[in-house]
């Protein structure tokens, strides 16, 4: 609520005047939606490069200049930072840390955070395919529970009958990764290859998964002549979650450092300092 009005008037002006058809479209969609209170939910694809983060903006500029609340979040700190008053999905709402079907949810009724979510106009989810499933149940459930006490109905709503919108790139995550085990054998004749900078400087490896770059990375590095350099991440749990005053004991160090995010670095990064053969 402390967003300069008059600066986000002028900021969306510009923004709106830039929009394409495509985009105008989209954006008309979703304001109607904030502006007659029906919710609904709304999925904005599309490939990078396509002026998604741009349509956030306008939105965001928009609802924000009105004196409404707009909730922006991302599934990762790095999409988030896009993202005008960006934060994490999981520092947003809550969300566990490890999610599965039977994971509940940390906002309480009457809570100074539900009271947030009870104003929010809009929820904008970037990134949203990167997130698991259960990090969105976990949401619905929340928002039903919370909301219903405005409106009983609200319960049986999705998101309680807010309007949320979710985007991203389906293109970025490999449904065939469920079904099946990856085994990665190198082409016969490129072992000796990989082991020589001048091969690789002027290639990209391309990989499934993240998984599969960690184990290019470790053997590439491991054939390297050079010595090892380890760096290690300083992990901690976020302030925020003041709600749960066990929470150091709940999540230790050591299970942080265990964590991985798309996005984001390992706790241990391991590089060699070598020089470039041109």
């Amino acid at each position: 609520m402390s967003y300069d009005v008059s600066s986000l008037k002028r900021e969306h002006e510009i923004l709106i005047s830039g929009l394409n058809n495509e985009q105008r479209i989209i954006y008309n969609s979703i304001m109607e939606a904030v502006a007659t209170k029906r919710g609904g939910m709304f999925f904005v694809y599309g490939h990078g490069g396509t002026g998604k983060t741009y349509l956030y903006r306008t939105i965001l500029s928009g609802i924000r200049s009105k004196g409404k609340i707009a909730l922006a979040v991302a599934s990762s700190r790095i999409a988030a930072l896009l993202l005008p008053g960006g934060r994490t999905a999981h520092s947003r709402f809550h969300i566990p840390i490890n999610v599965n079907d039977d994971s509940t949810y940390d906002i309480k009724q009457r809570t100074q955070a539900a009271e947030l979510l009870s104003k929010t106009s809009i929820i904008l989810w970037d990134e949203a395919p990167m997130a698991h499933r259960n990090c969105f149940e976990v949401v619905d459930r929340t928002l039903r529970d919370i909301l219903q006490i405005e409106d009983p109905q609200n319960a049986e709503k999705p998101f309680g009958g807010k309007v949320v919108v979710l985007g991203g790139d389906f293109g970025q995550i490999l449904p065939v990764r469920i079904l099946c085990k990856i085994l990665l054998t190198p082409y016969p004749g490129l072992e000796n290859k990989y082991t020589d900078p001048s091969y690789l400087q002027d290639r990209a490896i391309l990989a499934p998964t993240s998984e599969v770059v960690e184990e290019l990375n470790d053997y590439i590095v491991s054939s390297l002549n050079g010595e090892v350099h380890e760096y290690l991440s300083s992990d901690s749990i976020c302030k925020a979650s003041s709600n749960v005053p066990d929470q150091d004991l709940l999540y230790t160090v050591e299970f942080l450092n265990t964590l991985r995010f798309p996005g984001l670095p390992n706790h241990k990064l391991t590089l060699k300092i070598g020089r470039d053969p041109r």
